[in-house]
């Protein structure tokens, strides 16, 4: 493709390219809130708000752009949108008058992405060129480097990141020279921005009332207020109640409406892993889930199966998570799938050696920093403070380390038998136990009737084969 081949693409835009996505863009805005955080430094964010972006840019203006980038054969691109127009097929069969395509990019076209990317990158080059940034000093392994950014973007999801309601101001100011010439239009009504001191301990809200749009104000929100970026809630303050809150919640009520349903067991099953489940795995490797709370998702989750089963909500969960081997149904539990998901979301981080990945790596380096740490090896020898696990958990490398099992260790390269508390997987540990030995003695042993199942965990493994941690000794 011309556009990647030639860089004509801003390394910021996430939307629509290979190798990219959502969850990279929101751990980029992450790492700039911890970098302020950790650095003592004011930041703004604003978040911008496009009145229906793909279908209100000029097409004259789309061509015009990409004719000044000399992409070739623009004239064949202008033959496709001279004249065109849209009809609609009506419930009696008969359609509209042609209604002339003269804005917004066609529909359904597989081109319409890359043309509307290389359409607003002359925003984000005009941005670029400002001169307003957020810039600090990233901590690599042997140098420390100074880096500036200004602004991130998912298609028209456009975020931008200054020190200041003076540098938000002017590059609004460029946001509204785009708009004038593209045709886009901001709703002001819908856009947010917040702003935090952080290097202002006795009281770090920042006043950005003054921060506008062609006269009017955008909307303020304190620091600790979330706003929803992405599909994923973030406030400055990295509060992640909300998004637990939400996530929650929305799997709560798909559960509940699976309940004296007339679908069939496989369809229940069928709902929960594509329309339960996947709430929680989309955010699961950016938000710290607690084991207590990883634990009433389960619950949650195997609620769905015994609704499926039409077996009593006070049914023991141990059947519903132990592995086929052990006679259970080998439901795999959240825990698992954040294990899954970050993994994934590391090596997608770290894919492109880009500018996501340079923040990423920052954000590790620095909790090594913090906690004395040479290599990531010396995870297991971290004195387990308070301070020390909370900096563990917002650090996303390191996030699971007192949840995981040592093979997870040993399967990353890391050395295994290094944590000292595995209680996330000594109960189940037992309970599995008990339920062999019922199993071998053909008695009917429920682990439900186990007083310590109230505080049932597990470590789940990698591969997702076992769902059960073998006991630690």
């Amino acid at each position: 493709m011309i556009a990647e081949s030639y860089g004509l693409l801003d390394h910021i835009q996430e939307a629509f390219r290979r190798g990219r996505n959502t969850r990279r863009q929101i751990e980029s805005l992450l790492c700039l809130i911890r970098l302020a955080e950790r650095k003592g430094l004011k930041l703004v964010v604003t978040y911008l708000d496009f009145r229906n972006a793909f279908n209100s840019i000029d097409v004259e203006a789309c061509m015009r752009i990409l004719e000044a980038l000399n992409i070739p054969d623009v004239d064949l691109l202008r033959n496709l949108y001279t004249d065109a127009f849209y009809q609609v097929r009506m419930s009696n069969g008969l359609t509209t008058a042609k209604i002339p395509l003269t804005r917004g990019t066609k529909q359904g076209d597989p081109l319409s992405p890359i043309i509307f990317n290389l359409t607003i990158n002359m925003l984000l080059r005009m941005l670029a060129n400002n001169g307003q940034a957020f810039s600090a000093e990233l901590t690599g392994q042997s140098n420390v480097t100074k880096r500036a950014i200004n602004c991130k973007a998912f298609a028209d999801d456009t975020t931008l990141i200054t020190h200041s309601t003076e540098g938000a101001n002017a590059l609004l100011k460029d946001v509204e020279s785009f708009c004038d010439y593209s045709g886009m239009q901001v709703r002001p009504d819908k856009c947010e921005v917040t702003g935090r001191d952080f290097g202002n301990r006795r009281n770090p809200e920042m006043d950005v009332s003054g921060v506008m749009y062609k006269g009017q104000a955008l909307k303020a929100l304190s620091s600790a207020n979330p706003t929803k970026y992405l599909g994923t809630h973030i406030s400055l303050t990295l509060n992640w109640k909300a998004e637990k809150a939400y996530v929650v919640g929305k799997m709560k009520a798909a559960v509940a409406q699976l309940r004296n349903t007339c679908y069939t067991r496989s369809q229940i099953l069928m709902l929960l892993r594509t329309c339960v489940i996947p709430v929680f795995r989309y955010s699961a490797p950016l938000v710290p889930w607690t084991a207590a709370e990883l634990y009433s998702i389960d619950k949650l989750w195997c609620q769905a199966v015994k609704y499926s089963l039409h077996l009593p909500v006070s049914f023991a969960m141990a059947p519903i998570l132990l592995g086929k081997g052990d006679g259970g149904m080998a439901l795999e539990p959240a825990a698992s799938f954040v294990v899954k998901e970050v993994q994934i979301h590391v090596q997608q981080c770290l894919r492109l050696h880009d500018e996501v990945c340079t923040w990423f790596c920052d954000t590790v380096y620095s909790t090594m920093q913090a906690l004395g740490m040479q290599t990531a090896k010396d995870v297991g020898s971290v004195k387990q403070s308070k301070p020390a696990l909370s900096l563990l958990a917002r650090t996303l490398v390191f996030r699971m380390h007192t949840l995981l099992q040592p093979s997870y260790w040993a399967d990353v390269g890391w050395p295994s038998g290094f944590t000292k508390d595995f209680s996330y997987g000594k109960l189940l540990a037992s309970v599995m136990q008990d339920w062999r030995k019922a199993r071998k003695a053909g008695g009917t042993y429920l682990p439900g009737e186990n007083k310590e199942i109230k505080e049932l965990g597990y470590a789940p493994s990698v591969d997702g084969n076992n769902r059960a941690v073998e006991k630690v000794a």
